[in-house]
């Protein structure tokens, strides 16, 4: 077929029926310059937003229930004399730009409270700072690092009296954080 010289500036009313038979309504601005060859027949319901970019040729089809947990040390491995004791410092920011509400606060200041002071309350008893922050701008530090009240060195297993320690788990448990 040789085309003509001069087209039609509208379309015909009676198009061939070879090219498709369910031709699209609206057709895309930007196809893929690599289409599939064979589509699947069942799609995932909720695709991943950010795919990985080294995906495995093989995968498992079944996960394992037992996964490999790193070694751990052995009691025996420990060695707490007074001269391989080595200080810790622990600084726990907490991030409150999520505007809790006052019930929520109090459950997750509860939740702070108690593990601090099993932390403080451990025979290592590290200097423990507490800090919260919104934004860079609303910075909170609860619990400082300096605190001779909390975190004291010079006493020699930095331990907390229990009243101490009912002041420290207070001041953590009362703060604000909504």
């Amino acid at each position: 077929l040789i085309p003509t010289e001069s087209p039609t500036k509208l379309p015909t009313s009676t198009p061939t029926k070879t090219p498709t038979f369910s031709p699209t309504t609206r057709p895309t601005d930007a196809p893929t310059k690599i289409p599939t060859k064979i589509p699947t027949n069942n799609p995932t319901q909720s695709p991943t937003k950010t795919p990985t970019l080294s995906p495995t040729n093989i995968p498992t089809n079944i996960p394992t229930t037992q996964p490999t947990v790193p070694p751990l040390p052995e009691a025996a491995d420990v060695d707490d004399t007074p001269c391989n004791t080595v200080d810790v410092d622990m600084v726990f920011l907490v991030d409150n730009s999520c505007n809790l509400d006052a019930s929520e606060c109090s459950i997750q200041q509860q939740g702070i409270a108690t593990f601090l002071a099993a932390i403080k309350s451990s025979a290592a008893d590290p200097r423990v700072a507490y800090i919260a922050y919104a934004t860079l701008n609303l910075i909170d530090v609860v619990i400082d690092i300096s605190d001779s009240r909390f975190n004291n060195l010079s006493n020699p297993n930095n331990n907390l009296d229990p009243q101490t320690l009912q002041e420290f788990t207070d001041r953590v448990r009362n703060y604000k954080c909504g």
